[in-house]
């Protein structure tokens, strides 16, 4: 969150010299960028509700999983109001929109990453490596 927040905090001179290897996308750059950074957020934030609440309780975790996406599309509403007051910058709805799909799709992927790794019984929801007993 903090090196979004820092990020949006730059003019656009001032953004890292390293962004302009992505130039070759265009507009789409803004996009990507966008949903790769918010999908990182997803993704831990999925790995902090592992922590959180378990790998047992589908139900259970959807709850948190809409309460982590509910504050994600927050952060992302505060990050463009920030950003309108940078100069160069402005805020943008559709922005907001692509921030809430990348964390909504990085979620949900970490998300189906811990449920096949739950299912196989390879990792403990307290954490430590388990094997699932074979059942004769």
């Amino acid at each position: 969150m903090r090196y979004i927040f820092y990020l949006s905090s730059l003019s656009p001179s001032g953004l890292p010299h390293q962004l302009e290897v992505f130039s070759w996308l265009g507009k789409l750059r803004d996009v990507v960028g966008h949903m790769a950074l918010y999908g990182v957020l997803g993704m831990l934030a999925m790995v902090a509700l592992v922590a959180l609440v378990g790998v047992a309780g589908a139900t259970r975790q959807a709850r948190w999983a809409l309460v982590a996406v509910g504050l994600g599309v927050l952060h992302g509403v505060l990050d463009e109001y920030h950003q309108s007051f940078v100069p160069g910058r402005s805020a943008s709805a559709m922005d907001v929109l692509v921030d809430s799909v990348g964390m909504t799709l990085g979620l949900a992927c970490a998300w189906y990453a811990v449920r096949m790794v739950a299912e196989r019984r390879l990792i403990h929801p307290f954490g430590g490596w388990t094997r699932k007993k074979e059942q004769g």
